[in-house]
């Protein structure tokens, strides 16, 4: 099963286009629950260079550890890619209970599956 969407570029693209990635940005040393963003790359490089701007911006600081992991079962996440080139959003959608996001909302969208489990 092909995941993402192609996109073509110079220097990274083949004729059939890579596949873009979810990945999520933090500052290694606040850790992903203090605050996160939302990449879709193609490698983890292009995610990291596309999640430092923003992490150093949330801590207003020159140089912080910046990490990114990938995110393989959340293709739910796909729905708030605004292009088709490799991007970065700093706030995600969230769910309007627990007001985090990453977890896939239920069907009638009062709430993600980690606020139903808790239910």
């Amino acid at each position: 099963m092909e995941q993402g969407l192609p996109y073509q570029n110079g220097r990274i693209g083949t004729e059939g286009g890579v596949m873009l990635n979810i990945y999520m940005g933090y500052s290694k040393d606040s850790g992903s629950a203090e605050a996160a963003c939302l990449i879709f790359a193609p490698t983890a490089k292009v995610a990291k260079k596309l999640a430092r701007p923003i992490v150093e911006s949330w801590f207003g600081g020159d140089f912080f550890d910046v990490r990114v992991n990938r995110l393989r079962h959340a293709e739910h996440l796909r729905g708030q890619m605004k292009q088709a080139e490799p991007h970065a959003i700093e706030s995600p959608d969230t769910c309007p209970r627990c007001e985090i996001w990453g977890h896939e909302p239920m069907e009638d969208g009062q709430c993600c599956e980690n606020c139903y489990d808790w239910d």
